[in-house]
């Protein structure tokens, strides 16, 4: 049910600096009932390299069970991972192949911000939030080799996410599951500052509720 930027993120997507004939974008529709599955025919009609993976309602397994269904369709080296309301600066694939060349990684998580932070009170409380984050899991990961993926914006060798078990259906936390187990496994997971993942915090108490 992510009509309204869905389409917004797709475009993001194709202005990506970066070969067309390396880059498959795949969107998985998870039992939408609203316009989202339309739009998504349409534009997938448009674009030649856009997958559409799409669930059933009755699925189950939340985020996890739409993930590890995608998988299989999957044959990338690389996942990026993102949410519906992501966004990217043009060259952030670049820049992270790179920085997974320089420090030998096994998977990456950017730095989530804020893109409507000057909404409110509370968007500016959660780009704080945010922006600490990120700071402590620098500071964890120079101290002691440790840091986790954050669910949007989390970049992944394929191999690697297989051997670990690919995604627990059974937790709400799923990044946080994968972590541990990327961390059990001797995998490395390295933080990127910039270019950082952007994403809409919720503007009202009830929402983040």
């Amino acid at each position: 049910d992510e009509e309204n930027v869905i389409a917004r993120l797709v475009e993001r997507l194709l202005n990506l600096d970066y070969p067309k004939n390396k880059l498959t974008i795949y969107i998985v529709d998870d039992g939408s009932t609203d316009k989202t599955p339309l739009i998504l025919d349409k534009l997938s009609k448009e674009v030649e390299n856009l997958k559409i993976i799409s669930r059933s309602p009755m699925a189950g397994g939340g985020k996890s069970g739409a993930l590890n269904y995608a998988l299989q369709f999957l044959q990338g080296e690389w996942i990026l991972i993102l949410d519906a309301d992501a966004q990217l600066k043009q060259d952030t694939l670049k820049r992270l192949f790179s920085f997974v060349r320089e420090g030998s990684w096994s998977a990456v998580q950017l730095r989530k911000s804020v893109l409507n932070v000057s909404k409110n009170f509370l968007t500016k409380c959660q780009s704080m939030e945010m922006a600490m984050d990120a700071i402590f899991q620098y500071g964890r990961l120079s101290v002691a080799g440790v840091s986790e993926l954050r669910g949007n914006g989390q970049f992944i060798k394929r191999d690697v996410l297989l051997e670990c078990g690919s995604f627990n259906e059974d937790t709400v936390t799923d990044d946080l599951d994968l972590s541990l187990r990327l961390l059990l496994s001797k995998s490395r997971i390295g933080i990127l500052w910039d270019p950082p993942v952007m994403e809409e915090a919720v503007e009202n108490i009830s929402a983040l509720f």
